[in-house]
């Protein structure tokens, strides 16, 4: 489950993100926990780690269900 916004660094102070609180990823965590899942989830990181994370947890899993905010924005940092 991904849930929250997801931000991607400009420089080493600033960053572009929203303001997605990441409520609906928990409520959707809960209520998948309480009819017995196993849940696994990923919020508030930066884009490449958060990539990289999802990616390994993706191929454990049964069913992946993103209600995170993921930046439209890749820095070119040249």
């Amino acid at each position: 489950m991904t849930g929250g916004a997801v931000y991607t660094p400009i420089d080493p102070v600033r960053v572009i993100t929203n303001l997605s609180s990441g409520k609906m990823g928990e409520a959707l965590c809960q209520a998948a926990k309480s009819h017995g899942a196993e849940v696994h989830y990923l919020a508030g990181e930066e884009y490449e780690a958060f990539k990289n994370k999802l990616y390994q947890e993706f191929l454990k899993c049964d069913i992946l269900i993103m209600a995170a905010e993921v930046s439209n924005f890749v820095i070119d940092k040249k």
